[in-house]
């Protein structure tokens, strides 16, 4: 890695961490101001909006998982032909 990239990548972390602090501070001035019924409720759609998308997933990789080893037996047929 050169000398130069080196130091780009240090600058890159420098602002990655301010933003990340000026962010941390804004969101916890905002959070406060709300009410917690409502944080609660952002709470419980943040989790249930997890689990679809995993379940999601979940779904998708077997179905993914049962069709090959349907193509596999198609091919495992034709070759028996």
């Amino acid at each position: 890695m050169t000398n130069r990239a080196t130091i780009l990548q240090l600058i890159a972390a420098v602002i990655t961490i301010c933003l990340m602090a000026v962010l941390h501070d804004w969101l916890g001035w905002y959070l406060h101001r709300l009410d917690p019924k409502f944080l609660q409720g952002l709470a419980v759609g943040i989790c249930l909006t997890i689990v679809i998308v995993l379940m999601a997933l979940w779904y998708d990789h077997r179905k993914s998982v049962a069709l090959t080893q349907r193509e596999q037996q198609r091919t495992r047929n034709i070759i028996d032909l």
